[in-house]
């Protein structure tokens, strides 16, 4: 559960992914601390210190988020275990136009 705060802050922050605001990754978690979300903007990846050679048309790594929830057990401990859904960016629409209905 999600409160009104939280959905904004969340809605704000890709908006701003959205509209290429966000230079660096940006992380939102909320009060129930076992849902994450993972916000990467877009990136050169000639850039990359690591990286040799791209293909032409190929320059640009686009947006994607990665929701993340952390699984606990029946101690409600954290068991060190995660499921990641990565959203790109016609999800990451989605999602955003979702959140600007609710009120």
């Amino acid at each position: 559960m999600f409160t009104n705060g939280e959905i904004e802050y969340l809605k704000e922050g890709l908006e701003r992914l959205l509209n290429d605001e966000m230079k660096e990754m940006e992380c939102i978690s909320f009060m129930e601390p076992d849902i994450v979300f993972n916000l990467y903007p877009k990136v050169d990846i000639r850039m990359l210190e690591n990286v040799i050679y791209v293909r032409e048309g190929c320059e640009i790594q686009d947006i994607y988020v990665e929701f993340e929830i952390n699984v606990i057990d029946e101690k409600h401990m954290y068991n060190q275990q995660s499921y990641k859904i990565t959203l790109f960016r016609n999800q990451i629409i989605k999602l955003y136009n979702y959140l600007k209905k609710l009120k």
